[in-house]
């Protein structure tokens, strides 16, 4: 099988140690997307792009190969996508090698990131300026891995290894209390394995101490990642393909505020909890306007067409 330096998550995020600034003016709000790609050859130097930006960062590497004595030939080719706004964020990942011929190992890796930060102020009736309280939120994360490969003639000589991954971290504070929450998946696929590990996508419901006028912020971070290798130890002409995909799919997806209480369960009205940078009442659910990028589909129908052929190809 391919031996491969890639570890799901190695590069990892830098975990909840964003200090939120909960004074009595917020701070702006943070948008941030980064995206990057790698494919190898071996006998050639690695083709790595990558992009940052505040709102929008694609990347694309490509390396195609012409076969030799020494080196393989193919075509490995990766590529990424991270939006992030308002809305939430949207990470893409894909990786795809298409072997030809020879002896040797070619690779495709691929990352996205993203990160989206913002404050709101919980404005009630004056009767209830300063009373403490608890307020229930709610969070969705959408998306999903996939990879796959197929079969050559000479199983015994040849080998491929799929890797996808995402995680996600979200921190909620207010007064100096905060509330958190992580999770990560990852899948491995080779010629007989598929493995699934880890938090599948989900609806997050989070608690928060607050006080009534004061401030709230919250940090969310993503990152997803994908990795194919593909090897042969024969010189004879192989056709190989194998892909990955990791998609989150508007991955931080705002449901509103589903509830304020005081200390007794009461509930609390709330009049308002606008972001003083983009003007969004958190009290409502955001409705996502981040756009599905069309690689998507192209990628999920590559993938369901290799496991369609390894599948047709054991009857």
């Amino acid at each position: 099988m391919v031996s491969s330096s890639f570890h799901p998550l190695s590069r990892g995020l830098s975990g909840l140690a964003l200090a939120l600034s909960l004074a009595a003016q917020a701070s702006a709000a943070v948008f941030d997307a980064r995206a990057g790609s790698t494919a190898h050859s071996v006998g050639d130097p690695p083709v790595v792009i990558e992009a940052a930006a505040p709102v929008r960062a694609e990347s694309s590497a490509v390396q195609a190969k012409q076969p030799s004595v020494l080196w393989p030939g193919g075509l490995a080719t990766a590529s990424a996508f991270a939006e992030s706004n308002a809305g939430g964020l949207h990470l893409l990942a894909t990786a795809r090698v298409d072997y030809s011929h020879g002896r040797g190992l070619l690779t495709a890796e691929s990352w996205a990131s993203g990160r989206l930060g913002d404050m709101f102020q919980l404005v009630a009736p004056t009767s209830h300026a300063g009373m403490q309280a608890w307020m229930t939120v709610g969070f969705e994360i959408s998306g999903g891995l996939m990879g796959g490969g197929s079969e050559a003639t000479n199983l015994g000589n040849f080998g491929f290894t799929s890797m996808s991954s995402w995680e996600s971290e979200l921190l909620l504070s207010s007064g100096g209390q905060s509330v958190g929450w992580s999770g990560r998946q990852t899948r491995r696929v080779e010629l007989y394995s598929d493995v699934l590990d880890g938090t599948a996508p989900t609806f997050v419901r989070l608690t928060l101490p607050v006080t009534i006028g004061d401030w709230v912020g919250f940090d969310w971070r993503a990152r997803t990642e994908a990795y194919v290798g593909v090897v042969s130890l024969l010189s004879e002409p192989q056709s190989i393909t194998a892909v990955a995909l990791a998609d989150l799919a508007h991955t931080f997806a705002w449901k509103g505020i589903e509830s304020v209480v005081d200390q007794d369960g009461n509930p609390i009205p709330i009049l308002s909890a606008l972001s003083a940078d983009t003007g969004f009442d958190y009290r409502n659910a955001y409705v996502a306007q981040v756009p599905e990028p069309s690689t998507w589909l192209m990628w999920a129908l590559a993938v369901a067409a290799l496991l369609w052929r390894r599948r047709a190809a054991r009857r």
